[in-house]
């Protein structure tokens, strides 16, 4: 028996259904028997409901109004939906049930309908009983199929036919955008088989929450079909068949060619795209003992532990959260695969544990609902970054008996998808490495605009696409696709990004509508050029230990279209100024005639410059030069300031 609540004044409609045809034959040979006399009375009618196969419809007759006392049920007589039952004399309600599916049984897809209701969202509307008479004879009892049976989540439920259309198309389009939105590649491990490879994707740092996982061809190719975000792609042969990286394993991360002093990339995967040519090398086994092996030289990255004479002590941060639930993990390497220690801290957060001497990647992880396990609100941080998202935890270096005393901000938190989100307002100390090894820094400065969603392609070819030369290549072999990843900013547009050594073009897209997606509006800016579409990208070279200064990136020109095409934006020759005169002393803003108008004083120098907005770049309005003063008069500006 199931229960179907309908909305109509909370009526609770129990239905008895039967669609095997012996069961019904049986109940209408049962009712037969019982109107055999001379006093049985006929109701004929029509199921209907336009568009569909109704040829397996079943009408059931009921004695009582909450449709439990089931007298009888009878077949179509045709696929036209006309029907035509004997029943005794008495009043009945009744139902008509379609198995579009012919699954024999009433499930997601199928049709109902109740005599007396036409509209299923309609509360005034209510079941009606037929009353016959002895020998009565009653005609046009029409059943409109009105509420289908839906997948909504993990439940079913049963909707108006208007409703369920529509859940319908929202699930088509959920399973369509599942099929068309992930991440396509290929693992690499010269001379040998992947018959046993898998790709897991992860969606934090920590290698915490698994979103999924797919089986790698013969060739190495696969196609991981997940959710919009971002994930970390950990590959293994998987030989034991676990589906875990577990000992035995050789493995391989997207973003690290090699196990030294190199981080794991994140993918980003917008709607309905798939991100391709993701490439991932072998270039690790973990050992029995648990240790990692690099294939590359053999050398042994996590090594045995020595005599633990030094001591790390500290607090887990999140403010207006309790941290009574967290776990500190200590990795010795940077995969950050596999934990060396683990341990838990108190109900303040704090923590303290010795360790050999040697180097140390340290994260925390709260479990906010103390269930157990990582679920929405849980958060994630690690030492040295107020991004974990972003930046991964920075290298804490310990030599013989050295005693250290650090602070860990939960820097993100998963949402209920099982994407890490960043927490906003967390800064660090600014005189801090942002990171440790190789890498750029600079700003993205699109003037008189507020951002904070920004996407860097970081490409080994000036046309920011795969193939062509790469300029990192030694060999014939094409460059690959450029990678694509979101970026943390500043409030002054400073970013820090870490990069393999090697030689690099970049290109910065600002998601002016935090959409997660390049359209419309959203601003592009190549480093070396004002001029994306025309100009010659200028090389960035990114060197051992060292993070390449200055790279700073100007946006220049906006999307028009939703096919990729750009138009440049004017800035009022604002740049060159900058670039001349340094940045001004004091900028006025006010709006003028609807327009927003900028004055640039440079007191000290004797010049200023008045710009007018011009959609979304600049143009310059008027320039004036004065005698240079000892400083701002700003304190006696009040005709600039009561504009």
């Amino acid at each position: 028996m199931r229960a179907i609540v309908r909305n109509h004044k909370f009526t609770s409609i129990l239905i008895c259904y039967w669609f095997s045809l012996t069961l019904l034959s049986l109940a209408q040979e049962s009712a037969v028997k019982q109107v055999l006399d001379e006093n049985a009375a006929i109701i004929t009618g029509r199921v209907t409901w336009n568009g569909h196969d109704i040829s397996q419809t079943t009408v059931q007759v009921y004695k009582d109004e909450n449709l439990k006392d089931l007298y009888t049920a009878g077949i179509l007589m045709n696929e036209s939906g006309y029907y035509e039952l004997r029943l005794e004399p008495g009043a009945y309600y009744l139902v008509a049930f379609v198995d579009e599916n012919r699954s024999g049984g009433f499930d997601v897809g199928d049709g109902m309908g109740i005599y007396g209701i036409t509209d299923w969202n309609d509360r005034s509307q209510q079941k009606q009983a037929i009353t016959v008479a002895p020998k009565e004879r009653r005609e046009n009892l029409d059943i409109s199929i009105t509420a289908m049976m839906v997948q909504v989540g993990d439940k079913t439920q049963i909707l108006s036919v208007n409703d369920a259309e529509v859940q319908q198309t929202k699930s088509f389009k959920m399973e369509l955008d599942e099929i068309s939105t992930g991440i396509t590649g290929r693992v690499s491990w010269p001379e040998h088989t992947l018959t046993d490879g898998i790709i897991l994707a992860y969606t934090d740092l920590s290698w915490n929450y698994r979103a999924a996982q797919a089986e790698v061809d013969e060739d190495g190719k696969f196609t991981l079909n997940v959710q919009p975000g971002k994930y970390y792609l950990l590959a293994i042969i998987d030989e034991n068949g676990t589906n875990l990286f577990d000992a035995g394993d050789e493995f391989g991360i997207y973003g690290m060619n090699n196990l030294k002093g190199t981080f794991p990339k994140p993918v980003l995967v917008e709607p309905r795209e798939m991100t391709q040519d993701v490439e991932i090398a072998i270039i690790g086994r973990q050992e029995e003992s648990g240790r990692i092996i690099s294939l590359q030289d053999g050398e042994e990255i996590q090594i045995a532990p020595g005599a633990e004479t030094a001591t790390v002590s500290g607090k887990v941060i999140w403010p207006e959260h309790t941290v009574n639930n967290s776990v500190i993990q200590v990795y010795n390497d940077p995969t950050l695969t596999r934990p060396m220690r683990e341990v838990a801290v108190d109900e303040n957060g704090n923590f303290s544990l010795t360790l050999p001497a040697g180097d140390y990647y340290i994260t925390a992880s709260v479990d906010a609902d103390g269930d157990g396990k990582y679920s929405a609100s849980d958060g994630i941080g690690g030492y040295g970054t107020t991004d974990i998202t972003q930046k991964p935890p920075a290298k804490l270096t310990l030599g013989e008996r050295d005693t250290q005393e650090i602070e860990i901000f939960i820097s993100s938190k998963y949402d209920a998808s099982g994407q890490l989100k960043a927490i906003e307002g967390l800064r660090l100390d600014s005189n801090k490495t942002p990171f440790e090894g190789s890498g750029i820094s600079g700003k993205i400065i699109w003037e008189g605009q507020k951002f904070k969603e920004v996407m860097l392609l970081i490409s080994e070819t000036p046309k920011f696409a795969a193939g062509g030369d790469s300029v990192n290549s030694t060999t014939s072999d094409e460059a690959p696709a450029p990678v694509v990843v979101p970026l943390e900013i500043e409030d002054d547009g400073s970013y820090a990004y870490p990069l393999d050594v090697g030689d690099y073009y970049v290109m910065a897209i600002v998601d002016i509508d935090a959409n997660h997606h390049a359209g419309i509006r959203d601003g592009v800016g190549v480093y070396g050029t004002n001029a994306p579409m025309t100009g010659k990208p200028q090389l960035i070279s990114v060197f051992p230990n060292r993070i390449t200064p200055y790279i700073d990136i100007y946006i220049s020109a906006i999307y028009i279209d939703d096919q990729g095409g750009i138009a440049q934006i004017n800035d009022g020759n604002r740049r060159n100024i900058r670039q001349q005169y340094g940045e001004p002393e004091d900028i006025y803003q006010f709006t003028q005639f609807g327009r927003k108008i900028e004055e640039w004083w440079y007191w000290t120098k004797g010049i200023a410059f008045t710009f007018e907005s011009d959609g979304p770049g600049w143009k310059m309005k008027d320039s004036e030069k004065f005698k240079p003063k000892s400083q701002s008069p700003i304190n006696d500006s009040s005709d600039l300031k009561d504009r």
